[in-house]
């Protein structure tokens, strides 16, 4: 499975981030994740308009990396 991974901070308190995991099951590649990003932010950004997307990336099940 392809996730894309995000970490959002709250715009009144920018040191207040989340990370937050969208799955594909649809997507195949990590080409096509970051092909599809993009439009996939601007949607989460606008469903959750307290935060903003500081960063993100592709990742697959055999490469997620686990925050410790």
């Amino acid at each position: 499975m392809i996730h894309l991974v995000l970490v959002a901070c709250l715009y009144n308190s920018p040191d207040s981030c989340v990370e937050r995991t969208l799955s594909y099951t649809d997507v195949t590649s990590l080409m096509s994740c970051v092909m599809r990003a993009q439009p996939e932010l601007v949607t989460w950004e606008q469903r959750n308009p307290t935060y903003f997307v500081k960063r993100w990336h592709c990742d697959t099940d055999a490469t997620r990396r686990i925050p410790t």
